[in-house]
C-alpha cells in the first residue's frame, strides 16, 4: 500500500464527446472539480444547453482545449498497430466508404453501427492509415467531418487521446458515459490489439500509476460523499442554487478535497481485479466512516456555540439592567430603563456576532465544512439554508 498523497488535479477532462451528456452529472461534478476541460476540435461548432452556459458564465467551469497537439502525438502507435494487425482488424471489422453511420453513443461495443470521430480529433497520416486498411472511412462521403471506424477501436483512440491530454496538462479524465469508459494508459500496440480485438490474450493490461490510482479513488470517493448529503432529485435543484452554493462555498473546496485524497491512500492499490461489488462497499463504507464521524463532530461543536451564546444570552438580560441603570443616574442622566434596554440589546447583538464568528471559524476548520455548507445551502428555502450559508461566508 502506498502511504503518499498525491496532488489532486484542478481540473477534469470530459471525454469522448464535446457536449456533456448528463444534466444530473454536470450539477453535481460541478460541486467537486473547480474546473472541467473538454476536447473541442477546430471547426467544431457548439451547441451547449443553457445550464452549460449558465455554469461556465458565472463559474468559468468549462475549459475548451484542443486535440490537436495530442492527436499528432498518438498517431504513430496506432498506425504501428494497423501495420500489424491491419489485416486481421480488417477481417473482423471491414467499413465501407460512404456507409451511412450511427451516431455515438450507438456505435459503443454490443450495439450496431459504427463510431464516429470528428475529423479535427485525429492527424491526417492516421485517417488515411485507416481508410487504406479498410477499417475507416468518411461518414456520407468524402468531405464529411465525421470518420467512421468500429466502436472498440473508436472507444481506445478516445482513450488513448485523453490520457495524453491529461497526462501533458496534469488532468484527469472523467465520463458521464460509461459504456465510453476504458483503463488508462500507456498504450502499446499489443495492449491496443488486446483490447480492440478482445483475443490476443497475451499480453497482460499495463498496472494503473500509483498516481493515477490515487486520483482514480479519490474521485470516487468524493462523489460518493457528496451523493451522501445530495437531495435525491437532482434536477428539482435550479441550477442558480448550484452555482450560488459553489460560489460561496468555494473556498473550502481544496481543503475538502485534500482531506478525501487522504482517506483515498489506502485504497489507491486496489487492483482492477478486485471485486467490483466488494470494492464498492467498502469505498460506501469509508466514505460514511470519513464524513459522518467528521460531521458529526463538527455538529457536536456547533452546538455547542449555540448553548454557550444562549447562556449568555439570558446572563445579559439578567446582569445588565442593574448595572446600567447605576450608570444612567450617575453619568447619562437618563432614565434607567431606556439605558438598560439599548445595553441590552447591544449585548446580545454582540454576543451572536462573536458566536457567528465562532461558527464561521469552527466550518471553516472543519475538512467537511464544504459538505457541511453544501447540506445546509441544499436544503429547501423555507428552512433558512440560502439564508445561513451567505451569512456564513461574510464572517470573519
Amino acid at each position: 500500500m502506498t502511504n503518499q498523497v498525491s496532488e489532486l488535479p484542478d481540473t477534469a477532462l470530459y471525454y469522448p464527446f464535446v457536449h456533456f451528456r448528463d444534466k444530473q452529472w454536470i450539477k453535481l461534478a460541478a460541486l467537486y472539480w473547480p474546473h472541467i476541460a473538454r476536447m473541442v476540435p477546430a471547426g467544431y461548432i457548439k451547441r451547449d444547453p443553457d445550464i452549460v452556459k449558465a455554469l461556465n458564465q458565472e463559474l468559468g467551469l468549462v475549459v475548451d482545449v484542443s486535440p490537436a497537439t495530442a492527436a499528432q502525438a498518438v498517431a504513430p502507435i496506432f498506425i504501428e498497430f494497423l501495420e500489424k494487425y491491419g489485416e486481421r482488424l480488417r477481417g473482423q471489422f471491414p467499413i465501407h466508404d460512404n456507409y451511412v453511420t450511427h451516431m455515438w453513443p450507438a456505435g459503443w461495443i454490443g450495439e450496431p453501427g459504427y463510431a464516429l470521430i470528428w475529423g479535427g480529433e485525429i492527424s491526417e497520416t492516421l485517417v488515411t492509415a485507416l481508410v487504406d486498411a479498410g477499417v475507416g472511412a468518411w461518414s456520407r462521403g468524402e468531405g464529411s467531418p465525421w470518420l467512421a471506424v468500429h466502436p472498440h477501436l473508436a472507444k481506445i483512440y478516445m482513450s488513448a487521446l485523453a490520457d495524453n491530454l491529461c497526462s501533458v496538462n496534469n488532468m484527469f479524465a472523467i465520463t458521464d458515459t460509461e459504456s465510453a469508459h476504458t483503463i488508462g494508459g500507456p498504450w502499446t500496440v499489443e495492449r491496443i490489439a488486446d483490447v480492440v480485438l478482445r483475443n490476443v490474450g497475451t499480453v497482460a493490461s499495463t498496472p494503473e500509476p500509483a498516481t493515477r490510482a490515487h486520483t482514480v479513488m479519490t474521485d470516487r470517493l468524493i462523489i460518493l460523499a457528496i451523493q451522501s448529503i445530495f437531495p435525491r432529485n437532482i434536477d428539482a435543484i435550479p441550477i442558480d442554487r448550484i452555482i450560488r452554493v459553489r460560489r460561496q462555498a468555494g473556498p473550502l473546496l481544496d481543503d475538502f478535497r485534500r482531506y478525501m485524497a487522504e482517506q483515498a491512500v489506502e485504497f489507491a492499490d486496489l487492483s482492477e481485479s478486485t471485486d467490483p461489488q466488494l470494492l464498492k462497499v467498502r469505498l460506501r463504507d469509508k466514505t460514511d466512516s470519513a464524513v459522518r464521524r467528521k460531521m458529526v463532530d463538527l455538529k457536536k461543536q456547533l452546538r455547542s456555540v449555540g448553548i454557550d451564546t444562549a447562556r449568555n444570552i439570558v446572563s445579559v438580560r439578567t446582569v445588565l439592567p442593574g448595572a446600567t441603570g447605576l450608570i444612567a443616574s450617575e453619568v447619562a442622566h437618563m432614565p434607567p430603563l431606556i439605558v438598560a434596554g439599548a445595553a441590552s440589546a447591544v449585548g446580545v447583538a454582540n454576543i451572536i456576532k462573536n458566536a457567528g464568528s465562532q461558527r464561521s471559524a469552527l466550518v471553516k476548520a472543519s475538512p467537511v465544512g464544504y459538505l457541511y455548507l453544501l447540506n445546509r445551502a441544499l436544503l429547501p428555502p423555507h428552512l433558512g439554508g440560502k439564508r445561513f450559508i451567505a451569512r456564513l461566508m461574510r464572517m470573519s
